[in-house]
C-alpha cells in the first residue's frame, strides 16, 4: 500500500518529497516515532500568524482508511491531502506557487493530546522562512490545538503529528477561503477510494 500524496496523471519530482506522490515505497514517510515535538517554526517576530479557536465537537467526522494514499486530481492549483502511516497522520498541501499574498493557513485539534508533531515530512517538505508551527496548546473544550500559517508554494509543504485520542479534527484553509473542495483523504467507506469532507471544519479518525 502507498501513503502520501498522489497526484493523478502527473509525474513529479519534488526534491525530497518524490514518495509522497506515490512512487514507491513511503512506509518511513508520515511516522513521528523518531522525532518529540520540534517546537514552533516561526517567521520571525514581525509577523502575525494564523491562531485556530476551541475545538470543533460538533463536526461531522469521516474514517480515513490507514495505509492508503489520496489521489488529488491533475490540474488541481491547490490541495490538502491527510493520510495515516505507522502510527501518525500526515497533512500536506501545494500550490498556486508564486502568487503573492496566497497562504495556506489552519489548524488541527485533539480532544487528548499530540504525542508527536513536526513539520516536514521524514526530512522532505521543507517549511521557509515566513512559515509557522506552533508548540500544541490546550484549548477551553480539553484537548491540544496545533496551528500552521505557510506561504503558497509549488513544492509539498506538510506536518506529521500523532495523537493519543482520535478524532482529529481540522480547520483548512487557502487564502482565508474554507479548503472544502480541495481536501482530500482516503475513505474508509468508499474502499479507500479518496474523498472530499464537504464541510469545514472536518474530523478523521481511523477507527
Amino acid at each position: 500500500m502507498r501513503t502520501g500524496f498522489a497526484i493523478v496523471g502527473i509525474a513529479l519530482a519534488l526534491s525530497g518529497c518524490d514518495q509522497l506522490f506515490g512512487s514507491g515505497n513511503n512506509n518511513n514517510k508520515g511516522s513521528t516515532d523518531a522525532g518529540a515535538d520540534a517546537g514552533p517554526v516561526d517567521g520571525g517576530p514581525d509577523m502575525a500568524h494564523y491562531t485556530g479557536g476551541d475545538i470543533p465537537l460538533g463536526a461531522t467526522v469521516h474514517r480515513l482508511l490507514a495505509g492508503e494514499s489520496a489521489n488529488v486530481p491533475s490540474g488541481a492549483l491547490a490541495a490538502y491531502a491527510v493520510t495515516w502511516s505507522n502510527g501518525s497522520f500526515l497533512l500536506q498541501w501545494t500550490g498556486p506557487g508564486g502568487q503573492p499574498g496566497t497562504r495556506f493557513t489552519g489548524s488541527v485539534w485533539t480532544r487528548g493530546t499530540f504525542t508527536a508533531a513536526v513539520p516536514g515530512c521524514g526530512g522532505g517538505c521543507a517549511f521557509g522562512p515566513t512559515d509557522y508551527f506552533s508548540q500544541a496548546t490546550p484549548v477551553p473544550s480539553g484537548g491540544q490545538r496545533i496551528d500552521f500559517d505557510t506561504a503558497a508554494s509549488a513544492n509539498v509543504l506538510g506536518l506529521a503529528f500523532s495523537v493519543d485520542t482520535e478524532p482529529v479534527y481540522f480547520e483548512l484553509l487557502v487564502a482565508g477561503q474554507p479548503a472544502t473542495q480541495v481536501t482530500y483523504y482516503p475513505d474508509t467507506d468508499f474502499g479507500g477510494q479518496t474523498n472530499m469532507p464537504m464541510e469545514m471544519p472536518f474530523g478523521l479518525t481511523t477507527q
